[in-house]
């Protein structure tokens, strides 16, 4: 039963993840977030690849005892306790520089580069008067 009680905390415990870690990408290079996120995404699941190998070079053709399974979930614990201690020494939440553009200093202040984001007097197209354009007056064939 107590098993049971640690296992269920642990895996309700483990969505607090998506509040950390994940939107750390976000907070660091919002330009790059899709990309970054892709890369570390895809290195992480290479343990989930590696994970049942080396559990099964633990156990070794039938000999699944309790030590060798205690060993594999050591190696697990000290996998997430070592990661964890490096993000919590390492990790920062400030924008790098090499999120902004080499052409704009002020990339992501400026919103020249989003039409949605422009003024209406910057934006190419707006101003005109919408009784005077070629639809409004009829200057386009129907046919």
């Amino acid at each position: 039963m107590l098993a049971i009680f640690f296992v269920t905390l642990a895996v309700g415990l483990n969505g607090a993840h998506f509040a950390s870690f994940q939107v750390n990408h976000i907070d660091i290079a919002p330009n790059h977030a899709g990309v970054m996120m892709g890369v570390t995404n895809g290195f992480a699941n290479l343990c989930g690849i590696a994970a049942p190998y080396a559990a099964g070079v633990i156990i070794r053709n039938g000999t699944d005892t309790i030590q060798s399974w205690r060993l594999i979930f050591l190696i697990a614990a000290a996998a997430y306790f070592v990661d964890n201690i490096f993000y919590l020494l390492f990790a920062s939440g400030k924008e790098q520089p090499w999120n902004k553009s080499l052409d704009s200093e002020d990339y992501g202040t400026s919103n020249d580069r989003d039409p949605l984001l422009q003024d209406e007097s910057t934006r190419p197209g707006v101003g005109v008067s919408r009784r005077n354009s070629p639809v409004s007056r009829g200057d386009y064939d129907s046919n």
